[in-house]
C-alpha cells in the first residue's frame, strides 16, 4: 500500500513545505491505517525528472526521474518509452 506526492523536478520546495508534505504523508497513513489493515505504508515523494542517490528520507522516499518512472509503472524499460516522444 502507498501515498504518493508527485511534483515535476526534485528541487520543489523549501522547508516549510517539504514539513507539510511529511505532516500529510502521516495523515494519510493514519487514515489508510484505521481503514486497511496494512502495517506497510510506504509513502513516497515523486518527481518527473532529476536525481537523488540517497531516496531515504526518514518518514518517505524521495524517486526522482528514471526511479520514479519504473516505480509507478513497474517497468525498467517505461522511461524509453517516454523518451521516444
Amino acid at each position: 500500500m502507498g501515498c504518493h506526492c508527485i511534483k515535476s523536478g526534485p528541487n520543489w520546495g523549501n522547508g516549510s513545505q517539504i514539513r507539510r508534505m511529511v505532516d500529510n504523508f502521516n495523515k494519510a497513513k493514519r487514515v489508510l491505517r484505521s481503514n486497511v489493515s496494512s502495517e506497510n505504508i510506504v509513502v513516497v515523494n515523486g518527481f518527473l525528472y532529476g536525481r537523488d542517490n540517497q531516496p531515504g528520507k526518514g518518514k518517505y522516499l524521495k524517486f526522482c526521474g528514471q526511479r520514479f518512472w519504473e516505480l509507478i509503472s513497474d517497468d525498467e524499460l517505461f522511461i524509453q518509452i517516454l523518451q521516444s516522444f
